[in-house]
């Protein structure tokens, strides 16, 4: 059940095995640390730590099962602390694909936080930074919630940013996207049903099953969903089960379907327009208006690719 594997990302309780302790001084991010000179006021605070694969589960507890579904290979853990006695973790995750670290960048940064220029990409918020480049993530954390140094942030980012090589691009789908009324900082791309699940709660189950799907919000208070499958025959059957789904759960009701578009409301209120284009599911989710769901799907639907072709 996706329920069951909900995760809070902002309460990590790490911890060690016998294990991970011998890989402590092995692994291949360790380069990637900032030391020495370059860090002028701060120090580091003790041994690094660092996971591969499985051993994710050492150190996340409960929460490592979403970096699996993106993509993840191995992380470094390091703290930092500077004379004032401010402390910092810093952690820097190796996805499998650039698009796996953008994944996770959207998924773990604030929409509210501040763009930095930094990397690909790089959001500072009240007391912790997320940097995307390439394949790689980059988590630094204030441990003294109350009085983090924001410039502490930044510069530590920084340094960690010079020796992370390359960059690499957006997923394609997020071009896809209508950029009239576009808030950027809400883009939400996911790979799997927990991801999707943590952004809205459709169903329990993997009932869309996509290859990937993005999510942005727009000014007219509604948010457009686009999941994307490996063919068009794909979609079209998995769309079919998803109207069957939607008929069979509770929380929804008002059910309408004509024969290209599926309209629904949930439990609270709030109204979806569906339908299968090509590839691709869309979904328009917000206030009960007809009119203005009805354009945004259309400016969805003029964008998208409604050839057939394999992927």
């Amino acid at each position: 059940m996706i329920a069951a594997l909900l995760l809070s990302l902002g309460s990590f309780s790490p911890a060690f095995s016998g294990l991970a302790s011998t890989r402590l001084n092995q692994s291949p991010l360790s380069t990637l640390l900032p030391e020495g000179p370059e860090l002028r006021c701060w120090t580091k605070d003790g041994d690094h730590q660092s996971f591969e694969g499985e051993d994710l589960f050492i150190y996340i507890d409960g929460g490592a099962e979403i970096y699996f579904e993106y993509g993840f290979r191995r992380v470094i853990v390091q703290d930092y602390r500077n004379d004032a006695g401010s402390r910092l973790s810093l952690e820097i995750f190796e996805m499998q694909f650039p698009e796996s670290a953008y994944g996770m960048f959207t998924f773990k940064s604030s929409p509210r936080g501040e763009a930095v220029i930094l990397g690909d990409e790089c959001r500072l918020a009240e007391y912790y930074l997320n940097l995307r480049k390439g394949r790689y993530l980059v988590t630094i954390t204030g441990l003294d919630q109350d009085s983090t140094p924001r410039d502490g942030l930044v510069s530590l980012a920084g340094l960690v940013e010079k020796k992370l090589g390359g960059g690499g691009e957006p997923p394609s789908l997020i071009s896809l996207l209508p950029e009239e009324g576009l808030n950027p900082q809400s883009l939400k791309f996911f790979k799997g049903p927990l991801a999707l699940y943590n952004i809205y709660p459709f169903f329990r189950e993997d009932v869309f099953a996509f290859q990937a799907g993005i999510k942005g919000d727009y000014a007219n208070r509604y948010s457009l969903f686009l999941f994307e499958y490996s063919a068009e025959e794909t979609a079209g059957g998995r769309f079919s089960e998803t109207r069957v789904k939607f008929s069979s759960e509770p929380k929804y009701g008002h059910i309408r379907w004509d024969g290209e578009l599926l309209r629904v409301r949930d439990d609270k209120g709030r109204a979806m327009l569906a339908r299968h284009f090509g590839r691709f599911i869309i979904l328009v989710l917000g206030e009960d208006n007809r009119e203005t769901a009805e354009a945004l799907l259309a400016r969805a639907e003029k964008r998208l690719p409604a050839q057939k072709e394999e992927r």
